[in-house]
Parts: structure tokens; sequence; C-alpha cells
């Protein structure tokens, strides 16, 4: 299963493969391209493949070889050992083959720190066109480029016919790279920033009010209240647009919507606070709320971060595969947003309280599904007349609702390619009841809280029994829980009858 639960098997690939030409002594045993892994190290793959194919001259191979460890140890410094290329490896009866193997987290820390050191120099550039050629340089060189480069060793009809069609993403990626960015804690990232957003622009709209209420109208608060929450909206997109769509395109539209929108709150403010109330109309100065056109220039903590933003939107043409590296990017420009929203209005948050590390998530996940693997196999019979007995005290109803989840088994391979998680499977069936409403709905979300009924009993008895070691519930109930997907329905007698 190896020591990163599904992350190979969800990292966003390249709408490509490698392919070992016919007639060749040696296969490609690595053969997806996986998008963010750096184009280098697959030229060095097929430079050594083509060495011991023997397509090439000795001394000339082991020249390129030896150029492009190289070029890779200059580029990758720290986290050269992201890769290895291994082989040929000899199997019995088949082809030798070559065979590339990523570490997924050095890869992921080479690209947190790629889009972070991207940032902040774009921060200490004082010209702001430059500022925004740095922006546009990384997604050029390190994500376009890099497709465009494996699409020319593909040959050259291959890269013609796949650049002259609009590849779409397809529904099943989409899903995968959602429950990547899940997994990595990206999600988590997102959600404690936009919630600093939402911070930071409410104590602003505060401070404004208590100064504007001493002095005016209260339908001026009222008016700016209106305000603040049209700007919050925008916040909220940001949110939405990454959590549920996973569009990064359209996270940054709102990330400038919301900074225009606090502009226009700003620019309310000032003009009623400022201006001869009675000579000024409350509606005259409402009209500055819903101006077509705003400017964000003024704001000079702002405005570089609006200016590139807004080049992404309408100069970078949004890739036809999900990335990383690119979301990593998204990022670092919403936390820079985030810092100097915070500065305006006085408020600190320590970097380090935000986020968390997913490996000692993803390290518990995957010594669960071992274990409950491992148990399913060695006490397949223990464990289903367990289960049957803590499902028959159920009630009736919740019975009857368990049976269906029973029928949505989960294989052994499914588990151990990480391709499903706890959590995954519980915002799986919690979407279908939303979907199905109703009486469907209702059932699935009774058989889901039977569920987990089932496996908080399930886990004090595998430990009572010694079947499971005492003294951390969490995996305990981790590993029965997988458990159950493994054995419910051998322990379920009864089927659902059809009316």
């Amino acid at each position: 299963m190896g020591r990163f639960l599904g992350i190979r098997e969800l990292f966003p690939r390249y709408p490509l493969q490698l392919v070992t030409p016919p007639g060749s002594k040696i296969r490609l045993g690595t053969r997806d391209l996986y998008v963010d892994v750096p184009f280098l190290v697959y030229r060095l793959y097929i430079l050594q493949w083509e060495y011991h194919e023997g397509r090439r001259n000795r001394e000339e191979a082991l020249e390129l070889i030896e150029k492009a460890k190289n070029r890779l140890k200059e580029e990758l410094g720290d986290y050269a050992n992201m890769y290895r290329v291994m082989g040929p490896i000899e199997v019995e009866g088949v082809k030798p083959y070559m065979k590339l193997v990523i570490r997924w987290d050095r890869l992921l820390e080479y690209l947190e720190y790629k889009a972070e050191t991207t940032i902040e120099k774009a921060k200490h550039i004082a010209d702001r066109s430059k500022a925004i050629n740095t922006i546009r340089e990384y997604y050029i060189e390190n994500i376009i480029h890099d497709y465009v480069k494996l699409l020319l060793i593909s040959g050259q009809n291959t890269a013609m016919k796949l650049l002259a069609e609009p590849l779409t993403k397809s529904e099943n990626e989409r899903e995968n790279y959602k429950k990547l960015l899940v997994r990595l804690g990206e999600i988590d990232e997102v959600e404690w920033l936009v919630s600093r957003l939402e911070k930071a622009l409410k104590k602003l709209a505060e401070s404004w009010m208590e100064k504007l209420v001493s002095h005016l109208p209260e339908e001026a608060g009222t008016a700016l209240s209106l305000a603040l929450s049209n700007a919050l909206m925008s916040i909220k997109g940001i949110r939405r647009a990454i959590e549920e769509n996973a569009s990064i395109h359209e996270g940054y539209l709102y990330i400038r919507r919301s900074m225009e929108g606090f502009v226009r709150l700003l620019n309310f403010y000032k003009y009623i606070n400022n201006k001869n109330y009675i000579s000024n109309p409350l509606k005259e100065a409402s009209k500055i709320l819903y101006e077509e056109n705003v400017s964000v220039k003024n704001l000079q903590s702002l405005y570089p971060i609006y200016a590139i933003v807004s080049e992404i939107i309408h100069k970078i043409t949004e890739p036809p595969f999900y990335s990383i590296l690119e979301f990593k990017l998204f990022k670092h420009i919403l936390e820079w947003y985030v810092k100097e929203l915070e500065a305006m209005a006085g408020v600190n948050n320590p970097r380090e309280t935000g986020g968390r590390d997913p490996w000692n998530t993803l390290a518990c996940e995957q010594k669960a599904i071992e274990n409950a693997v491992s148990i399913a196999r060695s006490h397949h019979s223990r464990v289903v007349e367990l289960i049957r007995s803590l499902v028959d005290n159920l009630p009736g109803v919740e019975k009857e609702a368990l049976e269906i989840l029973a029928k949505l088994k989960i294989s052994q391979k499914t588990l151990r390619r990480g391709l499903v998680t706890e959590k995954d499977y519980n915002e799986s069936i919690n979407r279908a009841a939303t979907l199905l409403k109703g009486y469907g709905g209702l059932t699935l979300t009774l058989a889901l809280y039977a569920l987990n009924n089932v496996k908080e009993e399930l886990a004090r008895a595998l430990q009572n029994k010694g079947i499971i070691r005492r003294g951390d519930e969490e995996y305990a109930e981790k590993t029965a829980f997988y458990l159950l997907l493994l054995t419910l329905e051998n322990a379920i007698e009864t089927p659902i009858q059809k009316p």
C-alpha cells in the first residue's frame, strides 16, 4: 500500500501516457505522467531507459544522463531526493522494466516551497508590471511548458492532436482532485484563510460603524451593514469555488470581487463620514456601493494583489488538467490578501495556528486499514458473529436502513489503494442523502447514524477481546469502521425484501 495513502492514485495526471515502442527489450513500468512532477525527472527517466535499451551511443547517453542529473540537482536543491529511477528490474517470465518512484511528501514540500517563494519574490518587487511578470512566468514555465514538452516527447502527431482538441476536466478528475486537496489539508488551509478574511473585514466594518452611529442617523449604520453583507458574500464565494467546485479560476474571480466590495465599503464610509450629511443625502452616498467601475489603485497594499489576480483571470488560460502547484500559488496569493486586510484591521493571526500535518493523519488511516484487512482475514468468523450480534441489537428501523449500506460493499483493493477513507465514505453518503431528499434521504441518514453506533460498539468489543490493543480510541474506531466496510454484508443475514 505504500507510505502515502491514495496520494498516487488521486494525484492529477496529464492526458497522455508513456508507451514502450514495439520490439523493445525493456518495458517502461511507470507510464502515467503526473502533473507538477518536474519535466526533467521524466527526461532523466526516458534517458536512462534509452541507455539500457541501447538506443543511443553509450558515451553520449551517459553524458546526457549526467547533465540531466546535474540540472535536476541545481533546480531541485534540497528536494532532489523526491524521485528515484530504478531498473532494469528482472522478473522471471516477462521483460525487464524500468520504474520511476516519486516521494510524494518531498514533491509536495517542493511545490509548497516554489509557490511560497514565488509570492514572496512578487511582494518585494516595486515595479508592478515586473511583479505580474513573475507570476505569469511561474504559470508558463512550471505548468504550461512542462505539458508542452511532454507532448513533444510523445510525438508530433499525438501532440498536434491533443493541442487541437479542447480538453475538458472530467467529473471523476474533479472529485479526485477535491479528495486529494482534503487529504493534504489544503481545503482546511483555505477554510482557515477565508475565516480570517471574514474576521478582519467584520472588525474594520465594526470600527467604522462605531464612528458613524455617534453622529449620523440609524440609516447610515443600516446601509453600512448591508454593504458589509454584500462584501462578505464574495468572500464566501472563495470558499465555495474551492471546496465545492475545485475551480481555482473561479476562486480568483471571487478574490477580485471581494476586493472591489471592500473598496466600495471603504468609499461609502469615507463619503458619509466626511461630507455634510444634510446636503449629501444617504441615497446619493449609497450609489457608491453599486458603482460599475471601482478602482483599487488608491489602496497601495491591495492593488498589487488585485493586479496579479486580474492578470491571471484575463491573460492566463486555464490549463486542461488539475495542478497542485497552481492551487498552492492561489493559496499563497489568498494568504497575502488576508494578511494585508488583517494589518488594516489590526488583527494578528500566527501562521502556525492554521493547517495541520497531513502525513500523520494519513498514517493513522493507513495503519487502521492494514489492521482491519489483517483482522478480517485472521478473525473473520469471530468478527462476523460479533457484528451480527451488534446489528441484531439495533432498533428494527435502524437495522433495515443499515442493510442498504451493507450492499455498498467496498473491496480490499479499493481500501488498500487509499481510494476511500472514512471521511470520503461519510461525505458520499451524506451527499447522496441530500440529493435523494424525502424518505430515501432520511433512510441514508439513519443508516449512517446506525453505522456509527455499531462502529463505536465494535471498537469497544474488539478491545475487550484483545483483538485491538487498548489506549487509542480514535485508532480503534477507525479500525472498526474499515472492518465494517469489509464484513458488514456477511454479517447481516436478512436480505432487503423488495416490495
